[in-house]
């Protein structure tokens, strides 16, 4: 990614990224730049959360939980609110999801 080249520390950009690898199927990727945000703010929500979606094994989810429980220790009902069809960092609606579904016969 051309930012990252530009500015290496760029924490969205980190975060965009790592949407896209989620997205993209690519959860080890995903989960390095969620990592990268994390080593220089370790309760970064968006971070927490892909880094939380990128888990596959029962000890990755185990830590995810952990880690998850921490930041909602310090954020409590302040935690920023998430929305359906929205990939954290990603800053635009990647895909939709239907409020309900339509059938037709």
């Amino acid at each position: 990614m051309k930012l990252l080249e530009l500015d290496p520390e760029d924490r969205d950009a980190h975060l965009k990224l790592a949407s896209i690898y989620l997205v993209a199927r690519q959860p080890a990727k995903a989960r390095e730049e969620a990592a990268v945000v994390l080593g220089k703010d370790p309760k970064n929500f968006d971070a927490l959360l892909l880094w939380a979606s990128t888990a596959t094994t029962p000890q990755e989810v185990d830590a995810a939980i952990l880690r998850l429980e921490g930041a909602r220790a310090q954020y409590g009902d302040k935690a920023p609110s998430r929305q359906p069809g929205r990939v954290p960092g990603a800053g635009q609606k990647l895909f939709t999801v239907p409020e309900k579904p339509s059938v037709t016969f």
